[in-house]
């Protein structure tokens, strides 16, 4: 019986892993590709095996991953505006309404940049926010 079938390999750490996602993510290892590669092949053997004892048919062949490069590039202002959530998103974050937000930023409880010429709320003053010790009423101007 010829059986092909698409072997993913993986870094992990200081070793390869081998899986085989048409058989329910089969998986083996070893410490360099090639002994990965090798590992592999004795068990997709030993599948093969198995099908011929149960008297099965091999799984069709077909594409069951696919490897992409995928590239980004990130600005500084993508990496400040992940650091910060919107008006709204903070007050959604506090609990609270979205002038209460303001009030908030107006007293300096809640530092606010500027990103892509957007009003933002950094998630380290809400975060700051939330673990102290809040008192209900209107934050001082």
């Amino acid at each position: 019986m010829l059986l092909s079938a698409e072997c993913v390999l993986t870094r992990d750490g200081d070793s390869w892993v081998a899986e085989f996602p048409q058989f329910g993510g089969v998986a083996t290892s070893g410490k360099t590709r090639t002994d990965a590669l090798k590992a592999a092949r004795d068990v997709l053997t030993l599948e093969a095996v198995d099908l011929m004892t149960d008297g099965a048919s091999a799984p069709r062949q077909a594409h069951v991953a696919e490897v992409h490069v995928v590239s980004v590039d990130v600005s500084d202002d993508d990496v400040e505006a992940a650091r910060c959530v919107t008006l709204t998103g903070a007050a959604e974050r506090i609990g609270v309404s979205s002038p209460r937000v303001t009030a908030l930023v107006k007293s300096g409880a809640l530092d606010v940049r500027l990103v892509n010429g957007r009003r933002m709320v950094t998630i380290e003053s809400v975060n700051r926010l939330l673990a102290s010790d809040r008192k209900p009423g209107r934050p001082r101007a």
